[in-house]
């Protein structure tokens, strides 16, 4: 069937079923693909491929959420987990350390694609296998799909997915990855404006994994240092300089005995410590302090890449707009994908374009990052 013959039956215009077949239209509406099914004889379901972009007000988000939401909110009568082939532990674990390199690297399509398989295959895995070793699987996979929602402004449906990761942590004895994975709630915490129920909720799970004086146990020590960080944020971003210096004074304490330099690393440490304390100056307003202390830190590849946007806002606050776009060009070359879904990338371009000429703007690439990021220059 022609795009002609097409659009006669089913009522669609062919410069839209046009753009439609060559990915140009995103936003398509669930009533124009339900005319296109009918045409074709065919399901609606059937044209909802991953990529499929789905209208904003019409559905609000991508056909890519729909098996997730299968998985999360089944059919009455169902359980949402389809049918497979048994894994093995090392085979998941393996799966899920690969997942979480491609969520560093800000690669949310790709962990969605991969986690619409993976959760269906652990869940199995834990039916076939009930041991804290399979739920420790359940609680990272659960983890990193929460993770990946919350990034893309989907943190209510992050919600439910945090609770799971929670449930699963507590199965598997493992009050570490409890702490990491609750960590998440009071993340949705800040994004909802509960500022002082994630100030309490992060300090909460420090007490829970607080290491001893004496103890060396890294992966406790990196933990407690991350929920203390977290209440750090909370706090700046509730005003309170009195609750941020002290929630940043424990983090210091943790950065100090697990040691290393300003080389970002995933893991907890002094770098770390400093983006935490460069992005609290900046939300307490002192940009100055945010470009002295973060300036310092040295970053080596995608992670790390949130700290870009801390030194972008504070060189917009001091003025230095050209220095603003060379770091935000820099985060869009490190992590094109992972900064369209940044709030505080798109206001700060918003920002620029509000004090940068239009004409200076197409010269100097503002106009190109404007775009790139659905924005109108």
């Amino acid at each position: 069937m022609t795009q002609e013959e097409l659009a006669e039956r089913s009522g669609v215009s062919a410069d839209v079923i046009r753009r439609l077949e060559q990915g140009r239209r995103s936003g398509a509406q669930l009533r124009t693909l339900g005319a296109l099914a009918r045409a074709l004889d065919v399901r609606t379901s059937d044209l909802l491929s991953p990529d499929t972009e789905l209208d904003h007000f019409d559905n609000g988000d991508t056909a890519s959420l729909l098996d997730i939401r299968r998985i999360l909110f089944p059919a009455f009568g169902a359980d949402g987990i389809p049918d497979g082939a048994p894994s093995t532990a090392e085979g998941l674990a393996a799966q899920i350390d690969r997942v979480q390199v491609e969520h560093s690297r800000g690669l949310y399509q790709a962990n969605l694609s991969d986690l619409t398989d993976l959760i269906p295959a652990v869940e199995r895995h834990v039916r076939e296998n009930p041991s804290p070793e399979a739920a420790t699987l359940a609680a990272r996979a659960y983890k990193i799909l929460a993770e990946v929602l919350i990034q893309m402004r989907h943190d209510d449906l992050a919600q439910d997915v945090v609770k799971r990761s929670m449930a699963y942590a507590e199965n598997a004895s493992d009050p570490v990855l409890y702490a990491l994975c609750a960590e998440n709630a009071a993340w949705i915490m800040i994004l909802h404006a509960r500022f002082a129920d994630a100030v309490a909720t992060s300090l909460h799970l420090a007490r829970l994994i607080e290491p001893p004086i004496s103890s060396t146990d890294r992966q406790r020590l990196d933990a407690y240092g991350r929920m203390c960080v977290r209440a750090s944020a909370a706090a700046s971003r509730n005003a309170d300089a009195g609750a941020t210096a002290e929630a940043e004074s424990l983090a210091r304490a943790a950065a100090h005995r697990l040691g290393g330099g300003m080389v970002y690393q995933m893991r907890f440490g002094p770098a770390k410590l400093a983006i935490a304390e460069s992005e609290n100056a900046i939300v307490m307003g002192d940009p100055e302090t945010a470009l002295r202390i973060g300036q310092a830190v040295q970053l080596r590849g995608t992670p790390g890449k949130r700290h870009l946007l801390t030194m972008a806002e504070a060189q917009i606050a001091t003025r230095d707009y050209a220095g603003a776009l060379a770091t935000l060009n820099g985060a869009r070359t490190l992590a094109p994908e992972w900064l369209k879904h940044q709030r505080l990338g798109r206001r700060m371009v918003r920002d620029l374009l509000d004090v940068v000429p239009i004409r200076a703007a197409r010269e100097n690439g503002l106009a190109d990052l404007a775009v790139d990021m659905g924005l109108r220059p």
